[in-house]
């Protein structure tokens, strides 16, 4: 769990969301959203996690310092304060040993046609994530949680479900459709 010190790596310009990575004391790297998606995802992870799927490490921090932040980042500076203060981010840990090997595919799997894919659907319309592009599915090869005969093993996860707790349909908007429980009751 983040506890300590961050410093700022670098920023991230991929995707709709404001992102950067920091580094803590310990040497373990983090990547930091902002926005309408970072308290969602953390829940949305929790969840996933509860019922047995494999999911990214999040965290939701509402108040963060980050040493060595930029005057300016490209995205999300109404989040950031003076000082390097950051509020309401989520924090994603990167484990050492696990590496991004790929994507996969809804549609073609490995797990095609089985119950557990099915349960993995249902919690996505459970939580309405609404963004379910097959580059959010991510392929880690993991040294550390068992070893296949070619001493890796390949851990299959939906990497970003930030896009949930909102409405869905055709009153779709930026607002409605993230991180609005009003809107998903």
């Amino acid at each position: 769990q983040p506890h300590t010190t961050f410093t700022f790596v670098k920023e991230d310009l991929d995707g709709s969301s404001p992102k950067f990575y920091v580094r803590d004391q310990d040497g373990t790297k983090w990547k930091v959203k902002l926005g309408p998606e970072a308290r969602p995802e953390t829940a949305a992870t929790r969840l996933v996690w509860a019922v047995g799927y494999q999911v990214d490490e999040d965290y939701f921090v509402p108040r963060l310092h980050v040493i060595g932040m930029p005057a300016q980042l490209h995205r999300g500076q109404k989040w950031v304060g003076p000082g390097g203060a950051v509020h309401d981010a989520r924090l994603e840990k990167y484990p050492k040993g696990r590496r991004k090997v790929g994507q996969w595919d809804w549609k073609s799997n490995p797990f095609s046609g089985t119950r557990e894919l099915d349960g993995l659907r249902i919690m996505m319309a459970l939580v309405n994530n609404w963004d379910l592009k097959n580059d959010n599915n991510v392929i880690y090869q993991n040294s550390k949680s068992g070893l296949s005969k070619d001493g890796w093993n390949l851990i299959y996860l939906v990497s970003d479900v930030g896009a949930s707790f909102g409405s869905g349909g055709r009153g779709w908007t930026m607002t409605k459709s993230k991180d609005n429980l009003k809107a998903y009751r």
